[in-house]
This record gives structure tokens, C-alpha cells and sequence, in this order.
């Protein structure tokens, strides 16, 4: 399947106030889309409401809502952020939850961060009545969730700018993002859809390339190949 996520960033890649969906050329080929809900215990994202209105009026039917999670605000202050701002809302996808960012200077800061995480997970897997997916890069994995009995067992959105693109230490990988270069090894990828985040050109030997992030100029490009033709859009990080 072949997806976006959007929040107000996105907003003027286009030089408008929000995005104008129609204007993306491969939007009839997108099946999904998450989009930005809240943040931490008071910030509700502008856009929100927006995104799910137009994304529908397009067709998306499969959406979902993201909380980017901020450890010095409560499990439960943060819940009902999210909970608030995606209402009543039917969404068909799981809440992800987006921990960047984590820090812990001690094993009593790190117990408490992790506490408050999976506080939040239950709240919203009782709420919504689905797992929420938790989206990370690989070494926040290792440092506060592959050791935690109950963490490591959440569906993971993996940022993963290594060479392994799905490592198998982590067994409950749905969604890998990752950085490779030409020079990599592509072969164990040949059968996994591909989100490619290169700074260089895309490498033509990847017939199962979805989505390629490139930075130029500092503006990332975002490349979907549907049917072998390539679309491009450009957006703010």
C-alpha cells in the first residue's frame, strides 16, 4: 500500500495556507494516510481537521492520527490532548504514537519515561480498541524499548538510517523508514515496498521503490513511483 503523513508543516509546500490535495498528481494512487493530531499535553496541530476533510474529499478512506509524545507531560494530560482533537472521529488505522527525542540521565528518569509511555498506550488501546503503533528511531529502540517486556512487544514505525533496514531484533517492525546509499546492499529489500530516504540521485535497480525522500537545497522532495512513472512533491520536515 502506498501512503503519506501530513501535519500543518506541510502546509505551504505548495505557497498556500493548507494543502490543496487535488494539486498532487499521484493522490488517486495513495490508500492510506496519517495525519498529525496533537502534541505533548496542550498542542493541538492547526491543520488537523483540514487534512481529514480534504484527504476524504479525494477518497482516502483508510486514515489514521499521530501524537508526537513529549516525557515531562503526563500519560494522561497527553491522552486527552489526542483524544480531544481527534473527537469522534472514525479512523480505520491504529494511533501512532511518534517518541522522539527520549532522554534519561538516570534508571529513575528512564523507568518514569517508559511508565508514561505505556500509560499512554493503554489509554488509547482502550479508548480506540487497537494497539497503537509506536514510531521511533532504532536507537531510542534499544535503549528504552527493547528491553521493556511490554514496549517491545508494540507494533514499531522504525526510522532505521543503517544498513539493516529491518533488523531482526525487532520482530514487530509494520512500517520501516531508512536511509541507504547507492552502495548499499539491496538484496535482502527485494521484497519489501520501499521508502528510500537518499541525499543522491534514486538508484534505477530498485524495481520495488514507493516512496524516495531527497534533500536538496535543504527542501526534502518526496518521489512515489506509481506504475513506473515518477511524481514528485515537495514539503517542510
Amino acid at each position: 500500500m502506498k501512503g503519506i503523513d501530513v501535519s500543518h508543516h506541510n502546509k505551504d509546500w505548495m505557497g498556500k495556507a493548507n494543502i490543496t490535495y487535488d494539486d498532487i498528481p499521484f493522490i488517486n494512487d495513495v490508500e492510506f494516510a496519517y495525519i498529525k493530531a496533537s502534541e505533548g499535553a496542550t498542542f493541538k496541530d492547526p491543520a488537523f481537521q483540514w487534512n481529514l476533510k480534504s484527504l476524504r474529499k479525494v477518497g482516502i478512506k483508510n486514515l489514521g492520527a499521530y501524537h508526537f509524545f513529549r516525557q515531562n507531560a503526563s500519560a494522561q494530560s497527553q491522552f486527552q490532548n489526542f483524544k480531544k482533537q481527534v473527537g469522534k472521529e472514525r479512523l480505520s488505522l491504529p494511533p501512532v504514537i511518534d517518541f522522539e527525542f527520549a532522554h534519561a540521565k538516570d534508571q529513575q528518569e528512564l523507568k518514569q519515561m517508559q511508565n508514561t509511555l505505556l500509560e499512554l498506550c493503554n489509554l488509547m488501546e482502550k479508548q480506540y480498541g487497537k494497539q497503537p503503533v509506536i514510531y521511533c528511531v532504532i536507537g531510542d529502540y534499544r535503549r528504552f524499548l527493547k528491553n521493556h517486556k511490554q514496549l517491545r512487544n508494540y507494533p514499531i514505525w522504525l526510522e532505521n538510517k543503517g544498513k539493516n533496514i529491518v533488523p531482526e531484533e525487532i520482530p514487530n517492525v509494520v512500517i520501516s523508514q531508512y536511509m541507504i546509499y547507492k552502495t548499499g546492499n539491496y538484496e535482502q529489500l527485494r521484497s519489501y515496498p520501499i521508502w528510500f530516504d537518499n541525499k543522491e540521485d534514486t538508484p534505477t535497480d530498485m524495481p520495488n521503490l514507493v516512496i524516495s525522500q531527497q534533500k536538496i537545497d535543504k527542501t526534502p522532495i518526496i518521489e512515489i513511483d506509481v506504475n513506473y512513472t515518477t511524481h514528485k512533491f515537495a514539503y517542510n520536515e
